[in-house]
Formats: structure tokens, sequence, C-alpha cells
């Protein structure tokens, strides 16, 4: 069967990033509970700045648990976006705008997607350190 697709609705950003690391700011943090009934964040990040500049403008959807082992990363999302906001209560539309660093890779079972591995604070090249944070890895 032939198919004749039209993606002329689709919206700019959407496309998977590369692989990489990229400085990306919160464009929206909401909560949600999984077909567990356990609570999660769900994040859309915006790339900006990137040395390839295909990339910015490409959206990043990426989701924490708020409980049990992998909480974790809400934990190290939070503290690379600020260091000083209380990490066990906190209003996710304090989150939105900040800016932070995310390497992402293929997701491993679908090579269509990308994942967020790691999470860093965000330095503006220029700044005091004139250097980027490396902490915070997400395995």
């Amino acid at each position: 069967m032939i198919i004749k697709a039209d993606y002329s609705q689709v919206k700019e950003g959407f496309d998977p990033a590369k692989p990489g690391t990229y400085v990306v700011r919160v464009m929206e943090c909401t909560y949600a509970k999984n077909k567990n009934d356990e609570p999660y964040l769900k994040w859309l990040l915006k790339i900006f700045n990137a040395d390839d500049h295909k990339q910015n403008g490409k959206i990043i959807i990426h989701s924490t648990n708020l409980a049990g082992k992998f909480a974790v990363k809400t934990k190290q999302i939070i503290t690379a976006i600020d260091e000083v906001l209380d990490i066990n209560t906190f209003d996710t539309d304090d989150l939105l705008g900040k800016t932070l660093e995310c390497t992402v890779a293929r997701r491993k079972n679908d090579l269509r997607f990308v994942d967020v591995t790691a999470v860093a604070a965000y330095v503006e090249k220029g700044s005091l350190s004139g250097e980027y944070d490396a902490g915070n890895p997400l395995e």
C-alpha cells in the first residue's frame, strides 16, 4: 500500500535533536500521573545557543519521577536549574524560563527519539568561572 503523508501542519522544533549537549530553556513543567497512579513531571525543554544552529528551537520532551529511586532525576534537574530552590516543595511556575545544560542521546529501543542522559547548571560564557559545570549525571 502506498501512503502519501501530509506534514504541512507539523510544528517546527518537534524533530528530534541530534545527540549532544545543549543549553535549554524550560518551556513547560507539568504535574501528571502515569497509568500506575505514580506522580511525575513532564518537561518541555527548548534548545537555544547551539553550535549547530539547526538544533536551535528544537524541543526535548522529558519526564522525571516524583517518588521512588528514579526521583533523583527530578532532584538533579531542579538543582541544576537553581541550587537554592527547595527540592522537596516547589512551584513548577518558578522553573519556567530557567536555563540548564542537558545531554541527550538516542533512545536505545527507538532510535527516532532522544533521552536526556545528564544535566548540569548552565554558566554563561564570560561569567566569573567562564566554564560549564559538568555535574549531575543522570544514569
